[in-house]
């Protein structure tokens, strides 16, 4: 497919006054290694990803090695957010002609020359970029949920003279997302602080930082963690007793700065 989009703004690029119909007409009754080439997917292709996704070079590795760099960050495919990891890690879950495609482009090349090195870093940095844009997104959403959620748990204890506020985007550095309100037995109504996490993956695994959890101990009883499946109705509901049996404890001269969760873990266990 990629090499039937170049071929085709190669020979338009050639011939500037023609079509993309007649381009794929001319080079279907050129020589075999023109005329072989799959034109109807290839257009499918460059429709999707974008005709500028294509990029034309003497090199054929070099042109093949940034087409692909291009048409990754814009399909973003599962297996390129692996790339995390290392190669090797993507090679084990990429398909034959996936595989195939990266030999071409000579990014398999053991050992990898200096320009291979730099394709996989650039790919591992812009989906690291994305991957922090999305959770960033992600996070934003459960923040907004909890906002929503709490409106109507206030309005279900009968103050609704007091709002949820959101205040990361005041201070991201509180220790908390969200300044809601309980009220006692007695009517009194109290500050509580709410730490918002929030996944799209089935498995509710989330992160607490040492800031966060330095902040839930301050506030103890008037801390609260909402975990949110961003497909579920309401959020599971944290207290520091909950968590405290699975945080992390100092040792020697060694702190603990972040710890991961799993909802299921601490369901199984109690907490």
């Amino acid at each position: 497919m990629i090499d039937g989009a170049l071929e085709i703004i190669r020979h338009r690029k050639k011939y500037p006054n023609i079509d993309i119909e007649t381009a794929v007409r001319q080079l279907s009754t050129g020589p075999n290694y023109l005329s072989e080439l799959d034109y109807a997917s290839a257009i499918t292709l460059a429709n999707h990803v974008g005709w500028d996704a294509f990029h034309l070079n003497s090199d054929r590795q070099l042109e093949l090695s940034e087409t692909l760099m291009e048409i990754v960050l814009r399909v973003k495919p599962s297996w390129a957010y692996l790339a995390l990891y290392g190669r090797e890690r993507v090679r084990k879950f990429i398909n034959e002609d996936q595989e195939q495609c990266l030999k071409y482009a000579g990014l398999l090349d053991t050992p990898p020359p200096e320009r291979v090195i730099q394709w996989w870093n650039q790919l591992a940095s812009s989906v690291r970029s994305i991957k922090e844009a999305q959770n960033i997104e992600v996070g934003s959403e459960g923040e907004k949920l909890t906002i929503i959620y709490e409106k109507n748990r206030l309005t279900d204890l009968g103050i609704t003279e007091y709002s949820p506020r959101l205040i990361s985007i005041e201070n991201n550095s509180a220790g908390y997302d969200v300044l809601s309100f309980d009220v006692d037995t007695t009517g009194n109504v109290s500050e509580i602080q709410i730490e918002v996490k929030a996944t799209t993956t089935d498995q509710v695994r989330f992160l607490i930082t040492r800031n966060e959890w330095d902040t839930a101990r301050q506030y103890q009883t008037s801390y609260r963690f909402h975990i949110w499946k961003l497909d579920n109705e309401a959020p599971y509901i944290l207290s520091v007793d909950d968590l405290t049996p699975h945080i992390p404890v100092d040792s020697g001269v060694g702190r603990w700065q972040l710890v991961e969760l799993n909802i299921t873990d601490i369901q199984s266990r109690g907490g």
